[in-house]
């Protein structure tokens, strides 16, 4: 039993060898078809007036579309000695902490199953007291009594 639809998927596709989730390869969202992902693509191929044909967000006028910040691409969602594991969280932490507005995704390898890369990711863990980086919960589990002090 999965208590989240991503677990179940991320089971089915790491141990069971089925693709569940199909990623467009430009703004990298997920859909559960093959058909929705091509419906989707056919909206980047041929925008609509004033909509960013990269990351398909509308705008009101053309100055506000001139002015967007687009999509990036990186290697992983690291900063600050810490892995914020989806875009969302990234782009939020660069907001708030850096200052930084952002608009940044990783691409998947669209030969491997997202649940099989899920799996064998390791998250960076960090101390927040002293900020070093540990390879293992446990360790940083057992940091967090001297975080307290």
């Amino acid at each position: 039993m999965f208590h989240f639809k991503f677990k179940l998927l991320d089971h089915i596709e790491n141990v069971h060898k089925i693709r569940m989730r199909f990623f467009c390869d430009v703004c990298v969202a997920s859909f559960y078809s093959q058909d929705d992902l091509a419906t989707h693509k056919a909206r980047h191929d041929s925008p609509k007036n004033l909509e960013c044909g990269r990351c398909l967000i509308v705008f009101h006028a053309q100055e506000q579309l001139s002015h967007h910040v687009c999509i990036t691409y990186r290697d992983d969602y690291v900063c600050c000695g810490k892995d914020l594991r989806h875009h969302v969280q990234y782009n939020r932490h660069m907001i708030i902490e850096h200052g930084v507005k952002m608009n940044v995704r990783v691409k998947p390898n669209p030969d491997l199953l997202l649940g099989h890369i899920r799996t064998k990711r390791k998250r960076v863990l960090s101390c927040p007291k002293c900020k070093i980086i540990l390879p293992t919960r446990t360790q940083r589990r057992s940091t967090r009594k001297h975080a307290l002090e």
